[in-house]
């Protein structure tokens, strides 16, 4: 299933967000590396969470986190034209673009 972006707000501090579906951790490194050499910011720390990861950056001069838990996987940010940008590369790139190949894929070739 590729992944696919909307955008949302977070409840708690009300930054605009986009919600990513599926919560799958195969994702979070390859979208995290990506708006890393997009946007130009140095590779973030991963933290671990007790249910996930989260790591803190900045996209121009505006605070944005990813977040991965058990329920959610999403990117908040305290702009939203901000939000809106990364929405638009995000949702602009191949349905298939983060999908890494599996094993099986491995043994078929």
């Amino acid at each position: 299933m590729p992944i696919t972006f909307r955008a949302d707000r977070w409840t708690g501090n009300h930054w605009p967000s986009i919600d990513m579906m599926p919560v799958d951790e195969k994702y979070y490194l390859p979208i995290l590396h990506y708006l890393s050499h997009h946007y130009h910011f140095p590779m973030p720390p991963v933290i671990d969470i007790l249910d996930g990861y989260t790591s803190d950056m900045l996209i121009g001069a505006i605070c944005a986190t990813l977040h991965m838990d058990t329920y959610m996987f999403s990117l908040g940010c305290a702009d939203e034209a901000v939000r809106d940008d990364v929405l638009a590369v995000l949702q602009s790139l191949p349905a298939s673009f983060f999908d890494l190949p599996s094993s099986r894929d491995d043994e078929a070739a």
